[in-house]
């Protein structure tokens, strides 16, 4: 997969269960689940990318490495959210899926 967000960009092999989710800050863990859709084995990369929201600021970023075996059909990241106590409005942050064997 590309490294820059593409809004039509489509993977055949994983993908997400909730294309776009809202939490409170109050929430603390914001649980992602990530569909292997042919339920073979194999190896996605997953990291959040800044919008609105900025990491260590709003939320802890990730850029981890999630490994599937044959036959399972998803597994869970989880997203650290920082409550701040103070009013702000809806602030966004990007999830996205790479092919990490194509990462320098």
């Amino acid at each position: 997969m590309a490294t820059v967000f593409d809004k039509g960009m489509k993977h055949d092999s994983y993908g997400f269960r909730c294309l776009h989710m809202s939490v409170s800050e109050s929430i603390d863990k914001a649980r992602i689940v990530i569909l292997n859709k042919n339920k073979t084995g194999g190896i996605i990369g997953v990291r959040t990318r800044d919008d609105t929201a900025v990491k260590d600021e709003d939320y802890i970023a990730i850029d981890e490495q999630v490994s599937f075996s044959v036959g399972e059909a998803s597994k869970e990241v989880e997203i650290k959210i920082i409550d701040d106590h103070g009013w702000e409005p809806d602030e966004d942050f990007y999830v996205e899926l790479y092919d990490p064997s194509t990462e320098t």
